[in-house]
């Protein structure tokens, strides 16, 4: 509540005002005793003002009971007693600026709160006038509230002020700019291009005197004048030592003078001279091949002062090129050789294949057992033809001769990568049994895998009817001679091993067949004495040299006698010795070949 207000004869309606009736003064109030700051409300009207309205504003200052501003927010709101404050209008603040009020309109807004904007001040409302292109706007904070504050130029504002006009000083400013732009970008342009000339003149320095070749310079006598760290290099002489000197005194052969002497000359008449391969010597008189590259030297006027010469050292390299040349005579000697090896191996290659595609069947099969070539022997052999058997399985000549077991190990073999090898009986076009001495050669990947296999076979079906007819025989003859158990006989292979041991030798001589069988020769039967009595009178007779197993069957294989022979036959105790007389007979084939 408003108690007490100065003078009270003009603002008397405003005693008893409660200040806090309108929220725009309430919050100014509060905001200035919990801050401890002077605040000033928005715009307001004043009960006791007759002018306009909202152009007015209520300064507030907390009054605390402490007599002093409490420090914290909690202290001021407890020991907040009420304010002093004043009121302000706008109009007689802002009438009194010094402004150029006939040429300039003052527009002050109040934008505290985003959304709501209020201008509570402006000049010369009543006037239509338009207003220049020229003004200001600024804001400021004041006592917590903030001002947008815009001053705008009249028209005749800015043509009193007697300005030059805009475009000339655009246009003076203009060619101002362009010359000093032209100076700047001379001047710069002449000290980047004077710069990249010291530069570049630092780093051909450079590169001269750290180059790996030799770059020597002469004047127009032929005196040295210039000798780089590559010339020290190559040719072993210091700058002190060759400055002043002629080239030929110490790095030109004897034998070279007169042709460096024509060669100088002609680049002395302006001649240039690349990459000349010739020869120079260095300290100690070591001979070095090189290249030289020749140039004129000439002065700012185009007058030749001199001439330079680089001089590379291409010993090694020659060296090298020697060498290469002389390795690859020895490569072309080496590869003629391996092409002659090459094509002689290609010529017995296509012999080996005439001779298996003539001696040997031959098929080819992918990892699946899917056949993909044969040669003709092989469809002659199997009574199919080459476009019958290709992409099939060699399942159509399988015969039920072998079992699961002795295919699963030929499986088993091959995805190993090992060669297999056996005897495989097979069926014709015909239904007939057709025996192949077999080999599957298995061919793999780089991974490891079965890609495909070749299979090389020899008809035997010949020898493998022999064979099995020679068996059936031979279980014949055994039963025969088993049941003839008051004669012992014996049977041996052509190397002498026993094959029969009849149940009369068993009972004779005490050894049971199956320790004599496939073991030994009947040499265990006898007494060695008797042996090589016997060797010794055969030996005499027909005039050679006769021992071993042969002792028993020389006449009867080579003479085809069957002789009576007797001697004592030792019985498995040693002990017991008995004298036998028996005789020896030849097994033959029906093409009369011993077996």
């Amino acid at each position: 509540m408003i108690q007490y207000i100065e003078p009270v004869e003009r603002n008397y309606s405003a005693v008893g005002l409660d200040i806090a009736s309108e929220q725009n003064r309430k919050h100014a109030a509060k905001d200035a005793y919990l801050t401890g700051e002077v605040r000033l409300t928005g715009s307001i009207t004043l009960v006791q003002a007759t002018g306009s309205p909202l152009q007015a504003f209520l300064v507030l200052m907390p009054i605390y009971s402490t007599g002093y501003t409490p420090p914290t927010v909690q202290l001021r709101e407890a020991n907040a007693f009420g304010w002093s404050y004043a009121p302000l209008v706008a109009n007689e603040v802002f009438d009194e600026l010094p402004l150029s009020r006939d040429s300039t309109k003052l527009i002050i807004k109040d934008i505290t709160h985003f959304d709501e904007h209020v201008a509570f001040y402006e000049t010369h409302l009543d006037d239509a006038s338009p207003l220049s292109k020229y003004n200001v706007t600024v804001e400021r904070e004041v006592f917590g509230r903030k001002w947008q504050i815009t001053l705008a130029a009249y028209p005749n504002f800015v043509s009193g002020l007697q300005l030059t006009s805009p475009n000339i000083v655009f246009s003076y400013g203009l060619i101002f700019s362009l010359l000093l732009g032209a100076f700047i970008g001379y001047y710069t342009y002449t000290a980047n291009k004077r710069k990249i000339t010291l530069a570049d003149n630092e780093r051909r320095a450079n590169i001269v005197e750290h180059s790996l070749d030799a770059i020597i310079s002469y004047d127009c006598d032929g005196m040295i004048t210039g000798w780089n760290q590559g010339a020290e290099t190559i040719f072993g002489y210091t700058q002190a030592e060759v400055l002043g000197l002629k080239k030929q005194a110490f790095i030109t052969p004897d034998d070279c003078i007169d042709t460096e002497q024509t060669l100088f000359d002609k680049v002395l008449d302006g001649e240039s001279l690349l990459n000349y391969i010739g020869f120079h010597k260095r300290k100690g008189d070591v001979l070095l091949s090189t290249t030289m590259t020749s140039l004129a030297i000439y002065n700012e006027y185009g007058v030749i002062v001199g001439v330079s010469q680089t001089i590379r050292d291409i010993t090694a390299k020659q060296n090298a090129e020697k060498q290469i040349l002389s390795l690859n005579a020895n490569l072309e000697r080496k590869v003629s050789e391996r092409t002659q090896a090459l094509a002689k191996a290609l010529s017995e290659n296509k012999t080996l294949l005439e001779n298996i595609n003539q001696q040997l069947l031959y098929s080819e099969t992918d990892k699946d057992g899917v056949i993909l070539s044969v040669n003709d022997y092989f469809c002659i052999a199997s009574g199919y033809s080459r476009e019958h058997m290709i992409g099939q399985k060699h399942s159509i000549i399988k015969s039920d001769q072998h079992d699961d077991a002795f295919w699963r190990q030929m499986w088993l073999t091959i995805t190993a990568g090992k060669t297999w090898h056996n005897e495989v009986c097979n069926l014709d076009k015909q239904g007939q049994p057709i025996w192949f001495d077999t080999v599957i050669a298995p061919i793999m990947s780089s991974e490891g895998e079965l890609e495909r296999c070749i299979a090389l076979r020899i008809d035997i079906t010949e020898r493998k009817q022999a064979q099995i007819e020679n068996n059936k025989l031979t279980s014949l003859l055994t039963n025969v001679l088993d049941a003839a158990s008051e004669i012992a006989i014996i049977s041996t292979d052509n190397n002498g091993i026993i094959t029969i041991f009849n149940r009369g030798a068993e009972l004779l001589l005490g050894y049971s067949a199956a320790e004599i069988v496939g073991k030994v020769s009947p040499a265990i039967l006898h007494l060695p004495a008797e042996i090589r009595a016997r060797a010794k009178e055969l030996s005499e007779e027909f005039g050679e040299e006769i021992g071993s197993f042969d002792v028993f069957v020389y006449k009867a294989r080579n003479v085809g006698q069957k002789p009576a022979i007797g001697l004592i036959f030792v019985r498995i105790s040693r002990s017991v010795r008995c004298l036998f007389q028996f005789r020896l007979c030849a097994m033959t084939m029906a093409s009369s070949s011993v077996i």
